[in-house]
């Protein structure tokens, strides 16, 4: 447990930065959570943190999903496993079902330590069931209320220039580069996309923006 703990913190110290992990900081997270796995194979909590660091940092939708579904076996009712699985099925097309399985996680769960990646991704689930104004609604807020978090920054602009708001979208990008020296489109941390065009359409808000 120990290790999934160290494994999980280093991916939170991640998960703040407005730039991609190193490769260095990916195989020290990676290292950590495997001989978890390898030392308690059942343990839900270790498996949960394998899904989120798939998803995250490795980008394995379809891998993290399987991760989350073996937590649950462990613990039916552990809300981040559940909602890893509610965020890979938005991100495999079964957006509507997702978005509201996630909505249900995060009213289950408001303190828990991944509600500020629950809600950035339920802002993206809306964003791709073209409730463009909803997920700027969520985006803008949870960056109002967590701006230490510097990714969702370029998120809220992504969404910002969706809506039409080039101007504002602007401005949060000269922010962000101004707070993140070398941020670039290349080595932003951007959100997983299973689906290309999706990702191709993010990118391009992005650029829009400014980056």
């Amino acid at each position: 447990m120990a290790r999934a703990m160290l494994a999980f913190t280093l991916f939170r110290m991640t998960d703040y930065a407005a730039t991609n992990a190193t490769a260095a900081q990916r195989a020290e997270i990676e290292k950590a959570i495997d001989r978890a796995i390898a030392l308690d194979p059942r343990n839900y909590f270790i498996r949960t943190v394998k899904a989120i660091t798939l998803y995250e940092l490795a980008g394995d939708i379809a891998a993290a999903r399987e991760q989350a579904q073996e937590a649950l076996k462990g613990n039916a009712n552990f809300v981040p496993a559940k909602a890893l699985v509610a965020i890979a099925d938005i991100q495999s097309g079964d957006v509507e079902d997702g978005v509201r399985r996630l909505q249900e996680a995060i009213t289950a769960s408001p303190e828990d330590a991944s509600d500020l990646r629950h809600r950035r991704e339920l802002a993206l689930g809306h964003w791709l069931a073209g409730r463009t104004d909803e997920a700027l609604r969520i985006a803008g807020k949870l960056w109002r209320e967590h701006s230490y978090m510097k990714r969702n920054a370029l998120v809220l602009a992504a969404l910002l220039a969706a809506s039409g708001d080039l101007d504002t979208a602007r401005r949060e990008i000269e922010e962000a580069r101004r707070q993140t020296p070398g941020l670039t489109l290349d080595t932003a941390r951007l959100p997983r996309f299973a689906d290309a065009a999706a990702l191709d359409k993010f990118k391009t808000l992005l650029r829009d923006a400014g980056l």
